[in-house]
């Protein structure tokens, strides 16, 4: 089971989708996440992540100091997921940072970019793929 790693929702596990997902694991986030921090790129920053899965990465973001987080899932499945693991997560941040919001869009992610106004510091593009046999 995946989870927030660090920030202001630090340790929160988040729901999955039973089916074929499979979150961004635990040691890659924390390697994106640190080169990222590096380099001040998250806080105070408006995050999207397309093809959401879980929400993991845009959550993660939130929980590390970005001030909204756009997650975009077109699997009505995974989207419910990321509908809950929000409602969690932002209960968190907001006891520490009031402001702090979640949009989740059940779109396909290129239908959602050709309509797309809000401007963003920060894209996460991480499409689910099959694995070869």
């Amino acid at each position: 089971m995946s989870r927030i790693i660090s920030g202001d929702a630090g340790s929160i596990r988040l729901h999955s989708v039973a089916k074929a997902t499979r979150p961004t694991g635990d040691r890659v986030k924390e390697s994106v996440f640190s080169a990222l921090e590096a380099r001040g790129l998250i806080e105070d920053s408006a995050v999207l992540d397309l093809f959401a899965g879980t929400g993991a990465l845009g959550l993660e973001s939130l929980s590390r100091g970005a001030t909204s987080v756009i997650l975009v899932e077109k699997d009505p499945e995974a989207h419910e997921i990321c509908q809950k693991n929000s409602v969690q997560v932002l209960k968190a941040v907001q006891k520490i940072r009031p402001g702090a919001a979640v949009s989740n869009k059940n779109l396909d992610a290129f239908r959602y970019l050709k309509s797309a106004t809000q401007v963003v510091d920060l894209v996460f593009l991480d499409p689910p793929y099959e694995f070869a046999n």
